[in-house]
């Protein structure tokens, strides 16, 4: 397990639950580390990250990057060559968004 990455359990309105170890979409970042976190409105991620990952883990769609996210699905957004990603907006109102990222 990453020293910068510590274990969360997240349960959804249903009861099913996901447990982030270390998850493959999040590598051990050397610069900072990784969160997670719950959003239930809009917002946008923090710039200058490696990795975010969006799970739907509510009832009702999601919009991130102008892109709707039904319960269940994810969006995956990684900076490749560029060195970091721009900040992301996304809308959670009325469902759940899991936000992994990777500083």
């Amino acid at each position: 397990m990453s020293t910068y990455f510590t274990p969360v359990v997240v349960t959804d309105r249903f009861g099913q639950q996901f447990v982030l170890t270390e998850p493959s979409f999040l590598v051990a970042s050397p610069v900072g580390g990784a969160k997670a976190e719950i959003a239930n409105g809009p917002g946008e991620t923090m710039a200058d990250v490696l990795i975010v990952l969006f799970r739907n883990i509510g009832a009702a769609d999601a919009t991130v990057n102008s892109d709707t996210v039904r319960p269940g699905e994810e969006r995956h957004f990684s900076c490749g060559d560029n060195g970091a990603l721009a900040a992301i907006r996304y809308d959670a109102t009325g469902t759940e968004l899991l936000i992994a990222t990777a500083l």
